[in-house]
């Protein structure tokens, strides 16, 4: 009987010890990851302004709203900025701040 006892404190000690050590901690690259995460900037653009710049300039069509539309976006993206979202005539949009 002495020797199941023995035996069954020993296993749990076992087993006890594979949990304790089973659990390391996340690897150092991951962890570093985490705390260099991007801070975001963000920006607001209304498009109703760049159509009323074309509807004074009489550029009102659709291939003209389609092209400065375009020129629009490639340039914000070229400027690093990212479209999140948009509503209506509203679009939001971020980039990782610079330093």
């Amino acid at each position: 009987m002495t020797s199941h006892r023995i035996l069954f404190t020993a296993l749990a000690l076992i087993v006890c010890a594979a949990i304790l050590f089973s659990q390391t901690p996340p690897p150092v690259a991951q962890a570093a990851a985490v705390k260099s995460a991007p801070a975001w900037e963000y920006k607001i653009a209304d498009a109703s302004v760049k159509l009323g710049e074309l509807e004074t300039a009489g550029e009102i069509s659709n291939a003209g709203i389609k092209a400065a539309l375009e020129q629009f976006l490639n340039q914000q993206g070229a400027d690093g900025w990212e479209l999140v979202s948009y509503s209506g005539t509203m679009a939001v949009y971020k980039r990782a701040v610079r330093n």
